[in-house]
């Protein structure tokens, strides 16, 4: 039992991530007062740091096990993969962002100190092992976000944005912070090890009802956070509304480190409680399938249709953790590393179409694409095909693997069920390809954007097809990370 916190310094080896990251930042905060005119600068220190970051984490791997500061803190492979490919993702992000917010005047130092402190706040999510630790991480996240949405202070659209995100984004932080409270009035504990320990023991017999009054309330509060249905309503207004970079690195990044937590509140903490917390986890997926497939028929909005796209992924990733099975959690890990990689080369290309005044946010303005920019246009056919799960690409193997696990646990009606919806779900990707191929453009397009923008484009687009050719290391290095 950790009972007492302990400090020893040699702890702090596995914090050198975090510790760096963090002085890293301040430091651009104050450098940032200094630069009033060579903010790009600032933008590659930014790129810096995130490589450094990153290193240091690489650095760790093959270290033993390791929970410090009283049990609040756990390194380990999930941290590490995942605070790899957090970083690594934010880095794509950042290089994207960065076109768009020198063509939007955008550009300021404060934006990339925000990412910095969302990813802060991610990294502290993804090796939380205290409900304590966890909340820490998710409140540096949440508010980084909601000042992020808003930094483009003269429009409406995303003050509106932000005002929504954080009044829903509040009142599922209270719902979360109020299921921690039940399960530490029942346990007596905070820490992981812990309220795994009391529940694996007699502890669930006499206390079953609390328990399962405190599932609801984490369960909601992660749904929020992953933008599942019921609670989605924040996702297609504020995807809509932030500038586009905001909304490229909310719907991407941060999903991981929220993936993170329900691995370790479900899946590390309460995993005996499975049979009690899969209920709740098969209605939101197949809810989230049915309405993100459906709703997003009718957008007219890209932003607004991958928001509700966004939601159907996210069923199909909480399927994986409906199954209780080591496969069905790596499948969902695997999952959400495709929808990350797809997503981040559309919203690329949707800022790669970017212009002064022209944010290429309606889908009809991508009518005639392929006429004036083929290559392009086919780096958007990849990622519009992988999305919808057609193979060679890797989003049908990430789909795939989710509906192995869901069938061989038994769920055959939700394997069809999903199945279902996405067939559905492919209609409004194939619209975009479509007007790409088939309508004429009434205007012709300029790019504008730095050549290293469309090499990482064409990276990221490339890559989906590469992986969907060899997806077996990737789905047995998220199967090793259990």
């Amino acid at each position: 039992m950790i009972n007492n916190f302990q400090f020893d310094i040699s702890s702090l080896l596995f914090v050198i991530p975090e510790i760096f990251l963090l002085s890293a930042t301040i430091a651009i905060l104050i450098l940032n007062l200094f630069l009033t005119k060579n903010k790009q600068l600032v933008y590659y220190l930014t790129q810096l740091v995130l490589l450094v970051t990153g290193l240091l984490c690489f650095n760790l791997i093959g270290e033993t096990k390791a929970i410090i500061f009283g049990g609040s803190f756990i390194l380990d492979d999930i941290a590490l993969i995942f605070k790899i490919f957090i970083i690594a993702s934010t880095m794509v992000a950042m290089t994207y962002s960065r076109h768009y917010l020198i063509t939007h005047s955008l550009f300021v130092g404060e934006y990339f100190v925000l990412i910095l402190l969302s990813l802060l706040g991610m990294m502290v999510m993804v090796s939380g092992y205290s409900l304590l630790t966890m909340y820490l991480g998710l409140e540096i996240l949440s508010l980084s976000l909601y000042t992020l949405i808003a930094i483009a202070r003269d429009r409406t659209i995303a003050i509106e944005a932000a005002l929504k995100y954080f009044i829903l984004g509040s009142i599922s932080s209270g719902l979360l912070l109020y299921g921690m409270s039940m399960i530490y009035g029942v346990t007596g504990s905070i820490n992981i090890i812990e309220i795994a320990e009391f529940v694996a023991n007699t502890g669930i017999k006499s206390n079953l009802l609390v328990i399962n009054f405190s599932l609801v309330f984490l369960v909601i509060a992660i749904a929020f956070k992953l933008g599942a249905v019921p609670f989605h309503m924040w996702v297609p207004d504020v995807y809509q509304g932030s500038p586009t970079s905001v909304t490229m690195f909310i719907s991407t990044v941060p999903k991981m480190a929220v993936i993170a937590i329900l691995i370790r509140l479900l899946t590390d903490g309460l995993e005996y409680m499975h049979i009690y917390w899969s209920d709740l986890l098969i209605v939101l997926a197949l809810l989230s399938i049915a309405i993100g497939a459906v709703v997003a028929l009718k957008q007219t909005n890209i932003k607004r249709m991958l928001a509700y796209s966004t939601i159907s992924h996210i069923g199909f990733v909480i399927l994986g953790f409906v199954t209780g099975v080591i496969s069905g959690y790596a499948a969902s890990v695997f999952y959400i590393l495709v929808y990350i990689l797809t997503s981040l080369a559309a919203f690329g290309i949707i800022i790669l179409f970017n212009k002064k005044g022209f944010e290429a946010d309606k889908i009809i303005d991508y009518k005639g694409f392929s006429k004036h920019s083929p290559w392009f246009a086919l780096m958007m056919l990849i990622v519009m095909l992988s999305m919808a799960g057609i193979p060679p690409f890797i989003g049908f193997y990430s789909k795939f693997f989710i509906l192995q696990q869901v069938v061989a646990e038994g769920y055959v009606f939700v394997a069809i069920f999903a199945v279902v919806f996405a067939v559905i779900s492919s209609y409004y990707y194939l619209q975009i390809i479509k007007f790409m191929y088939f309508d004429q453009s009434e205007k012709t397009a300029i790019f504008s954007a730095p050549m290293d923008i469309k090499i990482v484009v064409s990276i990221n687009a490339v890559l989906i097809l590469i992986v969907g050719l060899f997806p077996d290391f990737w789905i047995e290095l998220s199967r090793s990370l259990f």
